[in-house]
């Protein structure tokens, strides 16, 4: 018995090494939310946690049941308890919304409410320092379209949701003339980010950022060179987007970026969110 239970955890733990994901630690966690992992019980566990109303920080807008919830991402925590990422949409519909939820069952609103993945948006550790992040972009602009452009964001799923790293492109946000995409894992398992321009009848990839476990930072350029795209290792502020979309890049700006090389490497991984894939995280 002692004999097959040690080959048992011999297997998981080489199952967690090729996931190249920690195991989660349910310590401390809320009874209710720790329903949450199980499929059949999840539900009703959301459903009331929504009851609860709690909130971690400040409220900037409602957490609803908008429907059956798909699946559920354990998100790691530096130095305590992990929070959870649910996915959860209408019937027979793809389960693109989602909340973010402490291990005390309080909501954390997401960053500028921009609580819905689509593809090419991602949900899991992309850069390998074991915490899972959120990749996403949308539309933001001023009142009576003044002035508009498209924000990319790569956000650490924490309390403090600081973005590691935020984009803004398509200055006037034309359709069809910008994208961007995760590229190849390195040999660490990094996803590099890509963003592309359509250029004629194809698309270049005109910058890349790779993360930087040294520097715990994304490496590239900050868009100056060209004036094409404004990035930094915060959060723009929103002058800083006004002034990107309407003249160029904002002097008062500044970021800590190295010069990478472009990388023309890509990867779309189909039409869908990507999620951790072989991973203890997602239930």
């Amino acid at each position: 018995m002692k004999k097959a239970l040690l080959v048992l955890l011999f297997l998981a733990a080489g199952c967690a090494l090729l996931d190249q994901q920690p195991v989660v630690n349910l310590t401390g966690v809320d009874p209710t939310v720790r329903s949450l992992l199980h499929p059949n019980q999840r539900q009703a566990a959301f459903e009331e946690i929504v009851s609860w109303q709690k909130y971690h920080g400040e409220k900037e807008y409602e957490e609803r049941v908008w429907g059956s919830v798909g699946h559920v991402v354990a998100c790691p925590q530096p130095s305590s308890p992990p929070m959870f990422a649910i996915f959860s949409g209408p019937k027979g519909k793809t389960e693109n919304g989602f909340s973010l939820v402490t291990a005390k069952g309080e909501f954390v609103n997401f960053f500028h409410a921009a609580n819905s993945l689509h593809p090419p948006d991602a949900c899991f550790d992309i850069n390998g320092d074991g915490v899972v992040e959120i990749v996403t972009s949308w539309s933001c602009g001023g009142s009576s379209n003044q002035w508009s452009c498209e924000l990319l964001a790569v956000i650490p799923v924490t309390p403090e949701q600081t973005p590691s790293l935020a984009v803004a492109y398509n200055r006037g946000g034309r359709e069809g003339l910008w994208q961007w995409c995760l590229g190849h894992p390195t040999e660490s398992g990094v996803r590099p980010i890509h963003l592309r321009k359509r250029i004629n009848a194809g698309w270049e990839t005109v910058a890349s950022w790779t993360w930087s476990p040294r520097d715990a930072a994304y490496l590239g350029p900050t868009g100056r060179e060209t004036n094409e795209f404004l990035a930094l290792t915060r959060e723009l502020e929103w002058s800083e987007l006004k002034a990107f979309s309407e003249n160029g890049i904002a002097e008062q700006s500044s970021a800590p970026y190295r010069s990478q090389p472009r990388d023309a490497r890509l990867q779309t991984d189909g039409e869908r969110v990507i999620f951790t894939k072989k991973s203890q995280l997602t239930f």
